[in-house]
């Protein structure tokens, strides 16, 4: 929604919806009374205006925002001028059927006008017709009066000399709680009563409030009819127009919102319909502008039950329905407002939505969903059939950003873009683990069709290209790149005018701001999620060097047979080669051990526990480039077993295990076969990781990204990189829901490249064919490395 749409709170009154605040308490579809729980920015948008009858204000909101119909739920872009828009109607509880009220620190009388002494001090008042009387005429006609200390002595009722309705509020409940009435008439029409008494007074000011504080409070739902009633009477009494009969309407004028509003929502509550409410800014009495003013107005059907009339059949021009005790109004207007920010809300209640100016709409997005989703989803798939039954569950969510089930279940399903499922025209736009049956449909925003924008002439086009071909300043690496419009065309092949769209759409829809758009109009999956950190790894150097990455030459499994080494093949392998083993280079290997199982509830198709995943990646100590990479689940008792393997067919180099979790586990195991490790001290190997040195390892693997001195081959690398988040300052990991084992490797490899000595082996060929000279290493061989090729290997890559 834009942020001027108005959103109605508990008490009657309204804010802007980019104006509301945590803990702000709103009303639901289901009358009920719920706190604000989160607010959502959620980008520029198109916002169409949305207006129902009994309603001169709208609500603003974008094609894909939810609306509650009779129907049932629809996005705006499906509404109608036949859908109808549920109001709310607050239950009336009957809870409550006595106010208790103390006058505090009047134990010795208080002089009040008349000569007079209040001798009341405490009473049980019963919340019945008369008290809602007193109240509803209070709140037409009525305030209360003060001392100089400010304590309350008198309820002032100003109105027009021929009106009695006084008499009804006195004789009702006045006359019991005050110590004498007063009434003046002046040379106007105008008439005045004071009513005397500190009990009154206090109490009429603590329940209502006085002068423009005064109010309807929430709780007067919890209640019942009678009192409930009684407010109506005495306030339409007080001021409604006294010519109803012949209008056949019946209508209040006031300048207090909150009070407008909240009777609205009485008569809903009990049941007569729904009254209009037309907001007025420019009012103009006796040729004299008055306040803005909102009046409420019964007619037809609701007027006709609220004078006590059995309705039999629905009056032709009635705009609303009730169907099951809900209330309907039908939508009045459609159309398009403005392109604008958006704002969302999410509310601690079950029912998923909020009462604004124009009915009820939606935050039911699972994204948004409160408490644990977990436990909901897996409770929902429950109740579905397993196959072969013919069922299929579609999950459909805007992204929110990280830290929500389904963001957590995208990402599960996408696998860093392993398992393409549907390509087209060179758009991957499907993916599926194989592991799963759950498929992940994306849709960028290149492909829909719309998105187009055409030249105005040549010239225009021109000089789209020249700005394309020209070089942008990346400041925070200080150099010069590619521009992203002809990134973007090279990768995905797009058409001039998706371009020229795409620069309009920057330009006046997201006010400049290339952020706003990957925001709101995703090329990626990873840029449909906004994180809630500082990305460490931007977004122009992942793509950059996304652009840098290759196939592996070899995809499948390693293990050990009859005492050799065996790589077989297979597309779903956890070990992935883009360098086969060179003789002459030197290798070593960076290891992020599994920290055990994340505990979490997953729905239908996935395992009940997601173990952590251990990485082991092994990168060329002269090019630093990523050469192999073992990514998955194995139980920590054989991780020191795999590095073996891999170590050796990479000539033993040497292996830097984080000290981690389970990392003590494999160092102790690496020592027992022998495997050379990094020391960090003299007979401690491993890297022991600490606050600083973790800021200085995450400062060193960007440098190095950034400059090539670590050259990344693997894909899923860089999707880890561009989720890997600094939040709060000073704290780095992945943003919730997503992972960064092969991140923290890529860390380690910063480091090794200097802490670990390079060493020469002999053989390597520089430039041209020609051999080195033999060289020396000034770091000790290790007895078990082999020199030559790797023996007994079997594999032809």
């Amino acid at each position: 929604m834009s942020g001027d749409t108005l959103v109605i709170l508990a008490d009657g009154s309204t804010k802007r919806v980019d104006e509301i605040d945590i803990g702000d308490m709103v009303v639901t579809g289901g009358g009920e009374f719920a706190c604000v729980k989160k607010k959502f920015i959620t980008g520029e948008k198109e916002v169409y205006g949305v207006g129902t009858w009994l309603s001169s204000e709208k609500i603003y909101a974008s094609l894909g925002h939810k609306f509650f119909t009779e129907e049932g739920i629809k996005e705006c872009w499906q509404l109608t001028l036949n859908d109808w828009i549920q109001v709310p109607r607050i239950p009336i509880k009957n809870s409550i059927d006595k106010y208790n009220f103390r006058l505090e620190k009047n134990g010795r009388g208080t002089e009040l006008g008349g000569g007079a002494k209040c001798d009341i001090e405490e009473a049980e008042i019963s919340l019945d017709r008369g008290f809602g009387y007193y109240i509803g005429y209070y709140l037409a006609e009525g305030c209360v009066k003060t001392r100089e200390n400010g304590d309350p002595c008198y309820v002032h009722f100003a109105y027009h000399k021929d009106e009695v309705f006084i008499d009804k509020a006195y004789e009702w409940f006045a006359r019991e709680y005050c110590t004498s009435r007063n009434d003046f008439e002046d040379e106007t029409n105008r008439k005045r009563t004071y009513l005397y008494g500190k009990f009154l007074a206090s109490l009429t000011e603590r329940i209502c409030g006085r002068t423009d504080n005064k109010r309807i409070p929430h709780w007067f739902f919890d209640s019942n009819r009678d009192f409930l009633r009684g407010i109506l009477e005495g306030y339409f009494d007080g001021d409604g127009n006294k010519d109803f009969e012949e209008r056949r309407s019946l209508g209040a004028v006031c300048i207090r919102e909150k009070i407008s509003r909240q009777i609205k929502r009485i008569i809903i509550s009990l049941g007569y319909g729904v009254s209009a409410l037309t907001y007025m800014e420019e009012r103009y009495r006796y040729d004299v502008k008055t306040k803005p003013i909102y009046q409420v107005r019964m007619n037809g059907d609701t007027l006709a039950r609220y004078c006590g009339a059995k309705v039999e059949k629905k009056h032709k021009a009635t705009k609303y329905i009730e169907k099951d005790g809900k209330y309907y109004v039908k939508v009045k207007s459609i159309a398009y407002e403005k392109t604008c920010q958006t704002y969302d809300i999410e509310v601690n209640h079950p029912d998923h939505n909020f009462e604004t100016v124009a009915g009820v709409v939606s935050n039911s997005e699972e994204a948004q969903w409160e408490g644990n989703p977990d436990e909901l989803l897996t409770s929902l798939f429950a109740c579905i059939p397993d196959p072969p039954e013919g069922t299929e569950v579609y999950r459909e969510s805007t992204a929110q950003g990280y830290g929500n089930t389904f963001q957590e279940d995208v990402f599960a399903a996408y696998c860093e873009g392993r398992y393409p499922y549907y390509e087209r025209d060179g758009v991957v736009y499907a993916w599926k683990d194989p592991r799963s049956d759950w498929v992940l449909v994306f849709i960028p925003w290149f492909c829909v069709e719309k998105y187009t924008r055409l030249f105005r002439d040549d010239g225009e086009r021109k000089r789209l290209e020249v700005e394309l071909d020209k070089k942008v300043f990346d400041e925070r690496n200080s150099r010069w790149v590619e521009s992203e419009g002809k990134r973007l065309r090279a990768k995905f092949g797009l058409s001039l005018e998706q371009l020229n769209w795409r620069r309009y759409c920057i330009e006046n829809d997201c006010r400049g701001s290339v952020d706003k758009f990957h925001q709101n109009y995703p090329s990626t999956v990873e840029e449909a999620f906004l994180s809630q950190g500082t990305n460490v790894f931007d977004k122009e150097l992942c793509d950059e060097v996304e652009g840098q990455c290759s196939d592996p030459v070899f995809i499948g499994s390693v293990e050990r047979v009859l005492g050799k080494l065996q790589l077989t093949r297979n597309r779903h392998g956890y070990f992935s080669i883009w360098e086969k083993p060179i003789e002459g280079e030197s290798y070593f290997l960076t290891v992020d051990t599994a920290g055990g199982k994340k505990k979490r509830a997953r729905v239908k198709g996935t395992t009940s526990e997601e173990p952590d995943r251990t990485n082991i990646d092994v990168w060329n100590h002269r090019t630093g480039n990523q050469v192999a990479q073992w990514n998955g689940h194995i139980h920590y008792g054989n991780i020191g077993n795999l590095i073996g393997m891999i170590g050796e067919f990479y000539f033993m180099g040497k292996a830097c295990v984080e000290l981690m979790n389970h990392g003590y586990t494999v160092v102790e195991d690496l020592k027992r076969l022998g495997y050379p490790q990094y020391h960090q001290k003299p007979d401690e190997p491993g890297w022991f990781q600490t606050h600083g040195k973790k800021a200085k390892m995450v400062d060193e693997s960007y440098r190095m990204v950034r400059d090539a001195d670590l050259k990344i081959n693997c894909r899923e690398t860089v999707s880890e990189m561009r989720t890997f988040v600094e939040d709060p300052p000073g704290i780095f990991e992945a943003a919730s829901g997503s992972k960064d084992d092969r991140v923290t490797t890529v860390g380690l490899a910063s480091q090794m490249m200097f802490l670990i000595p390079r060493e020469y082996l002999g053989g390597a060929e520089k430039k041209g064919g020609r051999k080195r000279k033999e060289g020396f290493s000034n770091w000790s061989r290790h007895p078990k490395a082999n020199v030559g090729r790797p023996v007994g290997v079997s594999i032809s890559i």
